[in-house]
């Protein structure tokens, strides 16, 4: 009886962690894109959820394959933060879309959170981008009050996780983006992609990367169409293409092959009439690659006569073949997880403890780590 009123008392003090989500193992992008937050909406739901009595700590991730809250609460109600990011996204709560979403608590959820990081849970295993977007989601709940003690000790030990995981194995080796997917699907459908002339629609991190995998493969034009022309013009520049401005869009899809669009506008920029125009007067077919969040391309697109139309969903085989090769470094980002959180965070944060099947994996393995607490405890 004791140990148990200790026990109440311990998780009382502590609070509840919890995860609530939608990602690309769990909906298809239509269903994720409705629950994509910009940083004005993440701003307005941190602000929402930083006013609930029973909200410790919060930090929002929202990418093109997540939308996850992170929270620290004095009472198990995960609902409150799904029915929160609802309200905020204006749409009515319902079974069908509610589905969707996976949620996970208390050492679970701490394992996800470090999975996410070191790019385990990621479409593309290994991805690099997603630390970056783990650093901005902590850094906006920073400056926004909504990290104290316990997130503050957590995210460091993450994001500190997730450096050694890229630094120190070979989970990032070769294509690690959501861009190098997407050139490596046109590169499959096309054959080969040399002398083949190339729209890239933005001038974000993932058209950077999109034009760096394009120009390395060989194509003959890059086209350059961005909002802000000056930063168009930049990438232009860097990968020996040319800028062209929105109002160009009909004349430069009836020269190109390939159309990769990661504009992150929150409306469609190409419509099914323009294409439909367009291909009135080419002879030969078009590849369009919609790698937006939410798409940035009209999905009837897709049933235009010679246009073939890719997004997010359709990544999977080149993601399978992604998985195949890095099994081996994903189990060793996976030690690396157990060490933090066994030998670092546990003692810390005094909440997680970790599923004794996978520990026993761990020692079944020969793992180091793991023999050495079975000898000598936890620290």
């Amino acid at each position: 009886r004791f140990f148990l009123r200790r026990c109440f008392r311990r998780q009382k003090e502590v609070g509840f962690f919890i995860t609530v989500g939608i990602s690309h193992k769990s909906s298809p992008v239509e269903v994720r894109e409705k629950f994509f937050l910009n940083p004005i909406e993440q701003e307005f739901l941190l602000s929402c959820l930083k006013n609930e009595s029973i909200v410790r700590e919060v930090f929002i991730l929202s990418t093109c394959n997540r939308t996850e809250i992170y929270a620290h609460l004095t009472k198990n109600d995960s609902a409150l933060l799904i029915e929160s990011l609802f309200s905020v996204k204006n749409i009515s709560s319902s079974q069908d879309l509610a589905k969707h979403f996976y949620v996970k608590k208390g050492q679970e959820m701490i394992r996800h959170f470090f999975n996410v990081a070191c790019g385990l849970d990621s479409l593309v295993v290994g991805e690099r981008q997603i630390l970056g977007q783990v650093k901005d989601a902590v850094a906006l709940a920073g400056r926004k009050e909504t990290l104290d003690t316990r997130f503050n000790i957590l995210t460091n030990m993450v994001i500190r996780a997730a450096k050694i995981a890229q630094t120190q194995t070979q989970i990032s080796f070769g294509g690690s983006s959501v861009s190098w997917a997407a050139v490596a699907m046109a590169q499959k459908l096309l054959g080969s992609l040399e002398g083949k002339n190339v729209l890239i629609m933005g001038a974000g991190k993932m058209s950077q990367l999109a034009a760096g995998d394009f120009q390395r493969k060989g194509v003959s034009k890059l086209f350059v169409m961005n909002r802000t022309r000056g930063k168009g013009e930049e990438l232009a520049q860097r990968f020996n293409g040319e800028s062209v401005g929105f109002e160009d869009v009909k004349e430069v899809l009836r020269e190109v092959d390939v159309c990769i669009c990661a504009a992150g506008a929150s409306h469609y920029l190409i419509e099914k009439d323009l294409v439909e125009r367009v291909m009135t007067q080419r002879q030969h077919k078009l590849l369009m690659l919609d790698i937006s969040m939410p798409r940035n391309i009209h999905p009837d697109v897709g049933t235009i006569d010679g246009v073939m139309l890719i997004n997010l969903n359709d990544l999977d085989n080149v993601v399978d073949q992604n998985i195949e090769q890095r099994r081996q470094a994903a189990f060793e980002v996976e030690r690396i997880i157990t060490q933090k959180i066994i030998t670092d965070l546990s003692p810390k944060l005094h909440v997680i403890s970790l599923k004794l099947t996978t520990f026993w994996e761990y020692v079944r393995a020969g793992d180091p780590v793991a023999i050495n607490i079975l000898r000598e405890g936890v620290p």
